[in-house]
């Protein structure tokens, strides 16, 4: 069983160390340190740990009660206080950030133990109860029949979208109004019906009413409905609230469309996940292969006289070699597997910017208009994908007006999704309820059939004689590193509207923490050895060619296992360390975790046909020194090479 990891929060180093020897001796494992607030939201991030152990009094502006706050809210990681102060007013502040335990020094051991294991039971509940709260809420969002929630005083606690369409009013105006008030019922013969919420409380029974029932809405229309109230129970069995499900007897039908167009786009939601796998896997695939193709022409292109014919060929290789590359880059990004550099973004600003790049695209007879809404709040995005999006939405807009031209209209603003996507709304990426910025692009060009609108996203579709098909696969992939949504609406002769949708940037996390520079003169030994571990021959072989020509010395090796051998038995300094990350045997994070065992100093650069930000998800416990994406070359490996020499120098 893995040993629950801790985070331990306190500005006094010593009290720190100490901490994390009684943890290791308790059967936990620290898994890092932080003085102050802003370092122990970062770390939580990036470590996301089983708990955090936070001290209240810390370096900095903010205290250990904000910084808790802040990190349950936005990872849901337990929080235990440790702290020397128990006066009141301390106690009522702590309590507001939701600790899972509270602590006072001096603390004893075996209190300690108790304390954490208590906190992470606890926390295990709650997740599971948050699983299935998410459940429930998304079935119940899901049906098409009207559900209605009282509690043991006929109040209103609860309506599902289609209880809100049935009845006229929203969950929000509902909540804690009586039931009555909500559920007006008669009958076709103006005789007012027996209670049934009421008769259910008291009855304990189901009771449904069926023939010749009306509701009267907010708005006063009658509409026919079957009824049903079903008696909730605690877990002693105590009946503490009604279910009411309401069903028009037409709607029978309808219903069933409902259900079948949500089974849909669960499969086509696998569909899309499958595919953005399967293209992950093969661009990591072909970047190994291009690191042979680029690393050995370019090798070749130093050997061959330079007024030499052939340089001819090794360019027409290189620049082929090249777009492979940005092929395996665009693959990536479908597969929601490209490096992403979250900032605050205003979309309207980044839209306005983008606009400017697309005067080409438009006919003469193509009219663009533009609705950006300026007072929209920030979103956390990347500005060069967001452009990406938007470049891809435009052009393919132009594309579906042709020659005629049309209208092309652009606009930002806010979404509040409280319920399933319009029958004409094709949700790709489903969000969940919520409010969300928008960015929308739409047209009345040629429109889409459903056949057609059913593969837009799949990559290599196209409906073009010639082309790629990659445009809107790549969208599909940069919208779900964003964890946003994707709607389109398209009538065949009408026009078609893709809106992307985005999460607000939470205001606690906008300022990054800042980076450690590497010192500006360091000393490095003049001769330095690098082993290289990988399991490709080819990527070994050139990696360890290229290093060689920068003037390194290199040992290889094709495992994880050989690797520990070699610097367990080298007879002279082996001063860094060129990791493949995703090593057969003995893995890659297997590997680094042996190698900090043996040699906590040693530099390690990680080597992936990935982004860095998706290798930093799999190496969070133990990130390497630096970093370097294939397909590279050898001034991009020497660099990271030397970054991460001089970050471990001590001169």
């Amino acid at each position: 069983m893995t040993a629950p990891t801790i985070l331990i929060v306190e500005d006094e180093s010593i009290v720190a160390l100490d901490l994390a020897q009684s943890l290791e001796s308790l059967g936990f494992k620290p898994c890092g340190t932080a003085d102050n607030a802003e370092a122990a939201i970062a770390k939580a991030d990036r470590l996301r740990p089983d708990l955090v152990l936070m001290d209240i009094n810390l370096r900095g502006v903010e205290d250990g009660i904000s910084a808790a706050r802040k990190i349950h809210e936005a990872f849901f990681i337990p929080v235990v206080f440790l702290t020397a102060h128990s006066d009141p007013a301390t106690l009522r502040r702590a309590r507001e950030a939701l600790p899972y335990g509270y602590l006072v020094k001096p603390y004893e051991d075996h209190g300690l133990r108790a304390t954490l294991e208590t906190a992470l039971y606890r926390h295990q509940a709650a997740v599971k109860q948050r699983q299935i709260e998410q459940w429930l809420t998304s079935t119940l969002f899901a049906l098409g029949e009207a559900v209605i929630s009282v509690d043991l005083d006929g109040r209103i606690r609860f309506l599902n979208p289609a209880a809100e369409r049935l009845t006229g009013w929203i969950r929000s105006e509902a909540a804690d109004r009586p039931h009555a008030e909500i559920l007006r019922l008669q009958r076709e013969s103006d005789a007012h019906p027996e209670d049934p919420v009421r008769a259910a409380m008291d009855s304990g029974l189901v009771i449904k009413l069926d023939a010749d029932l009306v509701l009267v809405t907010r708005d006063n229309r009658r509409v026919a409905v079957h009824y049903t109230a079903s008696p909730t129970r605690d877990e002693a069995g105590r009946v503490n609230g009604v279910a009411v499900l309401l069903r028009e007897p037409s709607s029978a039908a309808r219903t069933e469309a409902e259900r079948a167009a949500t089974e849909r786009r669960l499969q086509e939601s696998h569909r899309l996940e499958s595919l953005g796998a399967l293209a992950g896997g093969i661009a990591h695939e072909f970047n190994n292969l291009l690191i042979g193709i680029l690393g050995y022409n370019a090798l070749i292109a130093e050997e061959i006289p330079a007024d030499s014919p052939a340089h001819t060929y090794v360019r027409q290789v290189e620049t082929a070699g090249h777009r492979a590359a940005g092929l395996c880059k665009q693959m990536l990004t479908y597969a929601g597997k490209s490096r992403s550099v979250f900032t605050a973004l205003s979309l309207a600003g980044v839209a306005a910017d983008t606009l400017k790049l697309t005067r080409l695209f438009f006919t003469r007879s193509t009219r663009l208009e533009l609705n950006l809404s300026e007072a929209l709040p920030p979103v956390l995005a990347d500005a060069s994908q967001i452009q990406q999006v938007l470049l891809n939405l435009i052009s393919n807009a132009s594309e579906a007006l042709g020659s005629e031209g049309g209208l092309i209209t652009v606009s930002t603003g806010t979404a509040t999704l409280t319920e399933l996507p319009d029958p004409g709304t094709h949700a790709v990426i489903p969000s969940p309820p919520g409010s969300y910025a928008y960015l929308e692009v739409a047209d009345t060009g040629c429109g889409m059939t459903p056949d057609i609108l059913a593969r837009i996203f799949d990559p290599f579709f196209t409906t073009k004689f010639t082309g790629r098909g990659l445009g809107l696969a790549a969208v599909l992939g940069i919208v779900r590193a964003h964890r946003g949504g994707l709607q389109v609406r398209s009538t065949p002769g009408q026009g078609s509207a893709f809106r992307i949708l985005l999460p607000f940037a939470p205001a606690e996390l906008l300022t990054a923490p800042a980076k450690e520079t590497a010192p500006a003169h360091p000393s490095l030994p003049a001769i330095v050895t690098v082993l290289v571990v990988e399991s490709e021959q080819p990527v070994r072989d050139v990696a360890a060619r290229f290093l060689r020509s920068l003037g390194f010395n290199t040992l290889e090796v094709d495992s994880g296992t050989e690797s520990l051998r070699r610097l367990k038995a080298a007879d002279r300094p082996i001063h860094a360390v060129l990791l493949d990350a995703t090593m057969e045997g003995l893995n890659s994070v297997e590997t680094l975790r042996a190698i900090r065992q043996l040699q906590p100093d040693l530099p390690v650069v990680l080597m992936s046909g990935f982004s860095e930000e998706t290798a930093s998800e799999r190496f969070a416990e133990f990130w390497p020194c630096g970093f370097v994406q294939k397909p590279f070359t050898a001034g991009t490996l020497g660099v990271a090479l030397q970054r991460a020499l001089a970050a471990a120098s001590p001169g």
